[in-house]
């Protein structure tokens, strides 16, 4: 819909992913193993985003913003089993640097849903 002054409202849903604590993580005790990680990380969980047909990711210090067509009846959903398999890639990297005594990555995953300009 629009108004009298041109601007365009749109129905979105957005996912968040927060990542508290990544820039405490000891990157330099283990930097290429730890890095190697992190980095994967941030790539699959852009792709389990993308799977949901996202219309923008948004990378953004330690956050992905997921941005998403909200007149989508099912989206709501989709997105629940998105931040599932999140919090599932966040679990898988936080035991793969537990051997290396590293700090757990803190995860928050946030959904929701409006009208944006």
């Amino acid at each position: 819909m629009s108004d009298a002054n041109n601007a365009t409202y749109e129905k979105v849903a957005v996912l968040a992913v927060c990542m508290q604590n990544a820039e405490r993580i000891p990157f330099e005790e283990h930097q290429e193993y730890m890095l190697e990680q992190y980095r994967k990380l941030l790539i699959d969980c852009m792709k389990i985003m993308q799977k949901n047909h996202c219309r923008e990711i948004i990378l953004y210090n330690n956050h992905i913003y997921g941005i998403y067509d909200g007149n989508h009846n099912k989206a709501g959903r989709d997105l629940e089993t998105t931040g599932i398999g999140i919090n599932r890639l966040v679990r898988a990297f936080n035991g793969k640097t537990e051997k290396r005594d590293t700090e757990k990555l803190l995860c928050g995953i946030g959904i929701a849903a409006g009208i944006a300009v």
